[in-house]
């Protein structure tokens, strides 16, 4: 069952978006859901080294995330301070 993946599929992998890497496969090699995503997970298994790519990219986005929820959580404290002061 090995087949090499689509060049975009392989990229989608290494940025962490496995399930786009299914939907080029699916396209480009006309398979069903279930072949397509057997292709990837074993592609993925052959290449464990793609895995630690993505993970190496994810910590990035959950950083801005956090800071996100943390300036919104800041700021709904300042208003409640406001609100309860009566200003």
């Amino acid at each position: 069952m090995s087949m090499t993946l689509p060049p975009a599929a392989i990229q989608a992998l290494q940025q962490g978006r496995k399930i786009a890497a299914i939907k080029i496969v699916r396209t480009e090699h006309h398979l069903g859901l279930k072949q397509a995503k057997e292709h990837v997970e074993q592609y993925v298994q052959q290449h464990p080294e793609l895995l630690r790519q993505s993970r190496l990219i994810q910590p990035q986005q959950n950083t801005s995330t956090q800071w996100v929820l943390w300036i919104l959580g800041l700021l709904f404290l300042i208003g409640l301070l406001i609100w309860q002061s009566g200003g």
